[in-house]
């Protein structure tokens, strides 16, 4: 089907932003390279990329931690990565690095 069902984006065109979402461009970007709304964009990713998704409920026995310069439009200077020590794969980012976002991100 060049269309699936209940949908107005062609699945090429799902394809291939599912491979742009692999690259380091802003949603924003990619809505505006090819003309659909960012929420459309967030949709193909949350169908391509579902299993990665965060399980907050679970930390790893060991994390890895460290801080970035992260993108200019957020508020704070730094953010933050973990990662799983053992398989060596990062659990998530936190776009804050100070105390009060890292106290909001782990109390959840």
């Amino acid at each position: 089907n060049i269309v699936s069902d209940n949908s107005s984006i062609s699945n090429n065109l799902k394809f291939a932003i599912a491979l742009e979402l692999q690259k380091n461009i802003s949603l924003t970007s990619i809505a505006k390279r090819y003309n659909i709304s960012i929420s459309s964009v967030q949709k193909v990713m949350n169908n391509c990329y579902s299993d990665f998704k965060v399980n907050k409920k679970y930390l790893p026995r060991a994390i890895c931690i460290d801080e970035f310069k992260s993108v200019k439009n957020i508020d704070g200077a730094m953010s933050f990565v973990f990662a799983d020590y053992q398989s060596k794969s990062i659990i998530d980012i936190v776009e804050d690095r100070r105390l009060h976002s890292l106290t909001e991100y782990f109390s959840r």
